[in-house]
């Protein structure tokens, strides 16, 4: 306790002077123990603080109305809540609304909520973070602290002194700062800035203002009724009512996209005694819905994302019944079909056989089954049955069930993988596990039914137009230190033309970006990304393209639909065609299964359709930084500054890149040829004979 106390006299004394807000301890309320030590702590700081900056003390994840944080709130220096909504997923509405009703009225922040890629109480992943923010700030929170793998958990390198690595975080501090939610915290500041945040009063659950009375939908809006902010993260289109406007306002509407900071216009808003009809969301991820009658001011739009494999998921948040299930709510049938691949259902134990059944609500026409099992290299024998028998969802026999797939299956690691079969009609569905190896018990992650038609994704892989490009690729999330310090990265081994090399993230359960620089703008045709040796199945992924670095559009979005996954010579890889003309092409390689799941890639073909002719053709007298000469019947070229060179065909074929300090020797067969010089986003090219 001295030395508490005596380090609370030299943090007060060194830092009152700055404009500083006080957050006491970590879980003040831990423990009846340490939140004396800690209250002592804090009166110390109320008592030096000349500047009386604002006090809040952090809580473990405790309602409003536990002894514990009514013991803190009572304290006189106690000005302001630091909430902790914990790792376990997004909070509830309702512990935030205990805040946002105490009866010591105090503003509370969201201090604590599933940082991005951190292990605490289970695998946090990508999207939980970016869910909790939007979802804080409109339950009433002032505001959220963005928190990520290796930042918060001091993990300082891959080697030698790592601090916590692994304890908390599988990535050092330098891999946290790559992180999709680096953008999204902002799109997420930019919009409530853009809405005047500090009008908008949280509703919850209240009829008077909408229909939301799911986790899923939150709801804010000003006092007057002039601005609605609603915030969807449902696995459907699925939307809802607005309640409380007023008839004769002029109100516009339009959906703002989390991932890209960018808005859709929506047409035709029609306020009907008092209640708009809110139109489905765009997509199956997540949406926030601004409604107002205000002039705000200019802003970003983009086109609707549209995708033509995106197929519709039968089993999706539908009910469940459950042989049995391991005692928590999390471990529940709903985790199998909650769109999730970080929750899942779990039998209670090994015994067997489990099983999980499924409604659809009435009979679906489906061919397709995708499944994602917990356990891995694991031998699983199941059913998967079906049937049109109300009985079977009460009756726990076999009677009444039409068996659909019989298999004893090997699983490699981390593997989803689909079961095609014969077109079939079934309301009620069942897997049922007889036996698994290794004393595993049963679980999955993901059940998902399907009607894919013949045409959904062609049967050979497409060959894309236009040439094949090098660009300069970024990878922080494979780049790794020795003991010794020495720095080493795989990202050099995505474009070598080696199908033997291979890029490896260091966690492979954590998100890695693939940043794609062409250096200029160009028309993207497609890409193929061939995955490594002992991937069987990809992760979930994004593919997105920018002009100018900042800002970003969604060309593919594999968290929507599955992967368009294709073999071809023993080799499993991904095809995705692209359009639009961009500079930057980024790959978002998302969460894998787990931290020993393989998502290496072999190698990376991104095609662009470049029109060589079009290129300007200019004298070397006129190039500031490119000039040719012949030495010795070799092309002799020289830099001004250090440059990427592209040497082309007559017919455009890219023949050569290379990187060019000073200077560089050619032996090229006699010909015409296109140089093309690329420094510093500056481009000059000449033709050669």
């Amino acid at each position: 306790e001295k030395a508490l106390l005596d380090i609370t006299r030299y943090l007060t004394a060194r830092y009152a002077s700055y404009p500083v807000v006080w957050i006491t301890a970590q879980e003040i309320n831990l423990t009846s123990g340490s939140l004396a030590a800690w209250k002592k702590s804090a009166t110390l700081v109320n008592e030096l603080d000349g500047y009386n900056h604002p006090q809040g003390a952090h809580l473990f994840p405790t309602e409003a109305g536990a002894p514990s944080a009514v013991a803190v709130v009572a304290e006189t220096w106690h000005e302001w809540w630091a909430v902790q909504g914990g790792h376990a997923g997004p909070q509830r509405k309702s512990y935030y609304q205990g805040y946002w009703n105490n009866t010591k009225v105090k503003p509370f922040l969201e201090t604590e909520a599933n940082y991005e890629d951190i292990e605490c109480d289970g695998f946090n992943g990508y999207k939980n973070s970016r869910i909790s923010a939007w979802k804080a700030n409109l339950c009433g929170s002032y505001g959220f602290t963005y928190g990520v793998t290796g930042i918060w958990a001091n993990c300082y390198s891959t080697a030698g002194n790592t601090g916590w690595l692994g304890d908390f975080s599988y990535e050092p501090w330098y891999m946290g700062l790559d992180k999709p939610g680096s953008f999204e915290m902002t799109y997420l500041k930019n919009f409530f800035e853009y809405v005047d945040f500090s009008t908008l009063i949280p509703r919850f659950n209240d009829s008077r203002y909408s229909d939301f009375n799911t986790e899923e939908k939150s709801l804010a809006s000003s006092e007057n009724a002039d601005t609605y902010v609603a915030y969807f993260y449902n696995n459907d289109l699925k939307t809802g009512v607005l309640k409380g406007l007023v008839n004769n306002r002029n109100y516009s509407a339009r959906w703002y996209n989390p991932l890209t900071g960018k808005f859709i216009d929506i047409a035709d808003v029609a306020v009907v005694n008092g209640i708009y009809t809110i139109p489905e969301k765009p997509t199956a991820g997540d949406w926030a819905l601004l409604l107002t009658n205000r002039v705000l001011g200019n802003y970003q739009t983009e086109s609707p994302y549209t995708d033509a494999f995106i197929q519709n998921n039968f089993a999706l948040g539908v009910p469940t019944k459950v042989s049995t299930h391991n005692g928590f709510t999390d471990y529940g049938g709903h985790s199998a079909v909650d769109g999730n691949l970080s929750t899942y259902w779990c039998a209670l134990n090994e015994q067997m056989p489990q099983w999980i059944k499924f409604d659809l609500g009435d009979s679906k026409i489906f061919n397709r089954f995708v499944m994602d099992l917990y356990d891995t290299n694991t031998q699983y024998t199941y059913t998967i049955c079906g049937s049109n028998d109300p009985s079977v969802w009460e009756n726990a026999t076999d009677n009444a069930w039409n068996v659909l797939y019989d298999a004893v299956r090997e699983i490699p690691a981390g593997t989803r993988f689909a079961i095609n079969i014969a077109e079939v009609e079934y309301r009620y569905l069942r897997v049922k596990f007889t036996a698994i190896s290794g004393g595993h018990w049963g679980a999955i992650c993901e059940f998902g039914v399907y009607r894919l038609s013949d045409n959904e994704q062609p049967a050979t892989r497409p060959q894309y137009q236009g040439k094949k490009c090098y660009p300069t690729v970024t990878s922080i999330g494979s780049g790794v230190y020795n003991a010794a310090g020495a720095y080493s990265n795989t990202d050099n081994f995505l474009f070598d033309n080696d199908l033997n090399t291979e890029w490896k993230p260091f966690a492979p359960a954590a998100t890695q970006t693939i940043l794609m620089d062409l250096q200029e703008s160009d028309s993207l045709s497609g890409i193929v990304i061939t995955l490594g040796k002992t991937v069987t199945s990809p992760p979930q992924y994004r593919i997105e393209a920018s002009e100018d670095g900042y800002n970003w559009t969604i060309l593919v979005d594999a968290t929507l639909r599955e992967p368009q996954v294709f073999t071809e010579d023993r080799r499993t890889m991904i095809c995705e065609t692209l359009s639009g003309k961009y500079r930057f092409v980024k790959l978002l390689w998302l969460n894998g299964t787990n931290n020993t799941t393989p998502k290496t890639i072999r190698e990376i073909e991104l095609y662009v359709k470049t029109d060589i002719s079009g290129i300007n053709t200019v004298k070397g007298a006129l190039n500031k930084n490119l000039k040719v000469s012949r030495i010795n019947k070799q092309i002799h070229v020289e830099v001004a500054e250090r440059s990427t060179l592209f040497v082309y065909s007559s017919l455009g074929s890219l023949i050569n890149r290379l990187e060019v300090q000073k200077e560089q020797n050619l032996a090229l067969p006699r010909g015409i040829y296109l140089l093309k010089s690329v420094s510093n986003g500056k481009v000059e090219s000449m033709k050669i004979l």
